[in-house]
């Protein structure tokens, strides 16, 4: 039996699952992994489990135990020393690849610099316990395959791809004298780069979320709502038709996936309660 020491807190499990070249491996092969002197957390308890030993087949946890458990075959033992073994975090709203502030996305970016930051940040989110991250905007579709591949080390990640928006939505990165790319034929270089795209009316937010799914999106992200990064949208503004938004979700149901949104307000400033009282 190979013997392996283990430093992260809560990160045994991972080593397993998502570690290219490590026991992950092993575990493809259907060989068995010893976890020794564990305490568990099971995701919904709250308290820990005393010292524990658990024993993985392949991908499936076969038993745990206070008392001493033996594998059968090759297998590889992981010595947790007391520490804390639990399920995989999964964190459902992040932008791996937003690794500098708009303007000095648009007025500093480095493809080089940006991905090997971002590839970096995503070995911090597997260190940190996540194993599943929901990227919902962003161009991310790369790292989510360099992880995939084994060539990092990072989480699971369902990327959406890049923001769409209105013109003048919260994914509208412009410079003020910036053309609009759908009325000169030139492209932004956040459109470019595939941070964000706009897309106005029914037809073009359908054929840029069928775009988006042909890159290899697992769900698509539209700005319904104003925020604060963006320059032209005021926070409390609603963004995209009812029309538009119907059109998106359609074209993501018919390859069975679906659209999140960013958004603060249901209802436009008109209708609010307060403004008609004033």
């Amino acid at each position: 039996m190979r013997k392996m020491s283990i430093v992260p807190i809560a990160l045994l499990i991972l080593a397993i699952v998502l570690v290219p070249g490590s026991a992950a491996a092993a575990a493809d092969q259907d060989t068995s992994v010893l976890i020794r002197d564990v305490r568990i957390w099971d995701g919904t308890s709250g308290t820990l489990t005393g010292p524990m030993n658990v024993l993985i087949q392949g991908h499936l946890i076969q038993s745990m135990s206070a008392s001493s458990l033996k594998a059968t075959g090759e297998a590889t033992v992981l010595d947790g020393g007391g520490r804390v073994l639990m399920p995989g975090l999964m964190d459902m709203h992040q932008h791996l690849a937003i690794v500098l502030g708009p303007a000095d996305l648009r007025n500093n970016y480095d493809w080089m610099y940006n991905g090997a930051v971002a590839g970096d940040e995503a070995h911090k989110m597997l260190l940190r316990g996540f194993t599943t991250v929901r990227d919902i905007g962003g161009p991310t579709l790369g790292l989510a395959r360099a992880i995939d591949e084994g060539r990092i080390h990072g989480p699971r990640i369902y990327a959406s791809g890049a923001l769409i928006s209105q013109t003048s939505g919260h994914g509208d990165f412009r410079n003020y004298n910036d053309p609009h790319p759908n009325l000169t034929g030139e492209r932004q270089l956040m459109d470019r780069l595939g941070w964000s795209i706009l897309a106005d009316g029914p037809d073009e937010v359908t054929r840029t979320v069928r775009e988006e799914l042909r890159k290899g999106a697992t769900q698509l992200k539209l700005m319904a709502g104003g925020g604060v990064a963006s320059s032209y949208d005021p926070i409390e503004t609603i963004q995209y038709t009812p029309e538009e938004l119907r059109a998106a979700v359609t074209a993501a149901a018919n390859y069975d996936t679906y659209v999140a949104v960013h958004a603060y307000t249901p209802m436009p400033p008109s209708a609010r309660p307060w403004k008609r009282a004033s």
